[in-house]
């Protein structure tokens, strides 16, 4: 708490390794050394205030810390936040960030800058997966707000447009294609058509229903034979059938799909992209979307092997990796 009382945002040189280890305390010792680690870091007033000041300089023109720290302070407070959500722990000291900017930050992310793009996305999935109600992170409007429409009020804090362009800003980060940013964006996808689901089944199929979305799915696809054995690409189609979007993947590019994953060889896929091929399998087995008996057994046969592997692979050995100087769990990021 004293060194956080002296440190400004600009003082990287200590700050930088002091937010990496203390995300490393939040995601690679046991769950009972993270839950104690998070209470006593959460009672550091200093520190909350801290994160406050260096996440509000993400957007400003002058002043701002490297990309590097932004990135784990994203990181760092998204961790607090599940942390504290979950466990309910005590909060001595809100943090407050403005929502608009959060959004516009990923409509309009800054150049070559995909892991801060990435980090903003894990802080917005965690605020969205706790349906903005976090004790701990105050998403406040930036300036005076005109008063929403009818139809936004079911959806606050979020309005309409505000969700519109999220998606648009976030199929544009899928387009660049890293491999990081992909699992990000599409864990966020996620977390926004269950949020938009609970509140509005309309609106979340409409938005799941969008022409540009099956645009998006192609140009991802465009990059060789068995392209969709990816598990960001699987996942993203396993969204559009749980939400019956067959505008975007249409029932014979479901039967497609999975005749091609019968044929591929499974024994190389990795153990993320197995849970998510069955996963997807899945999904299309409970909309019964498989008329063709013979595919049905496809199906089956794919399950019965698929399972297995997907339940007893091993997660990767190196899960907190070090990316520019930044500490990040590949794990916090894709699931």
């Amino acid at each position: 708490s004293k060194l956080c009382g002296k440190c400004s945002p600009t003082d990287t040189d200590i700050l930088q390794p002091s937010f990496n280890f203390l995300y490393w305390s939040l995601h690679q010792t046991t769950l009972g050394s993270q839950k104690r680690a998070a209470a006593v870091l959460l009672s550091s007033t200093a520190l909350i205030e801290l994160l406050e000041k260096t996440l509000s300089l993400t957007w400003a023109e002058e002043g701002s810390p490297g990309p590097e720290l932004l990135c784990s302070a994203w990181l760092l407070t998204a961790s607090f936040s599940a942390q504290q959500h979950d466990g309910n722990l005590q909060v001595h000291q809100t943090l407050s960030v403005e929502l608009d900017q959060v959004l516009k930050a990923l409509s309009f992310p800054k150049k070559k800058a995909a892991l801060l793009s990435a980090a903003i996305l894990r802080f917005l999935r965690t605020a969205l997966q706790q349906s903005f109600s976090s004790a701990l992170v105050a998403l406040l409007p930036s300036g005076a707000q005109p008063p929403p429409a009818p139809e936004d009020t079911v959806l606050a804090p979020l309005g309409t447009s505000q969700v519109l362009s999220l998606v648009i800003g976030l199929q544009n980060l899928l387009v660049q294609k890293d491999p990081l940013l992909s699992h990000a964006c599409v864990g966020c996808l996620e977390a926004l058509f269950d949020y938009l689901h609970a509140r509005s089944p309309d609106i979340a199929l409409h938005v799941a229903s969008q022409p540009w979305n099956r645009f998006l799915l192609f140009t991802l696809l465009d990059t060789g034979e068995n392209s969709f054995l990816r598990a960001e690409i699987l996942r993203l189609m396993t969204l559009f059938v749980r939400f019956r979007s067959s505008s975007i993947l249409s029932h014979e590019e479901v039967g497609r799909v999975l005749q091609g994953a019968a044929l591929a060889d499974l024994s190389t896929l990795s153990s993320t992209t197995l849970q998510a091929l069955r996963g997807f399998f899945l999904q299309v087995q409970s909309m019964g979307l498989l008329a063709d008996h013979s595919m049905a057994q496809t199906l089956q046969a794919s399950l019965e092997g698929l399972s297995p592997r997907a339940s007893t692979a091993q997660p990767p050995l190196q899960d907190m990796i070090c990316l520019g100087g930044v500490a990040v769990s590949l794990s916090h990021i894709r699931d």
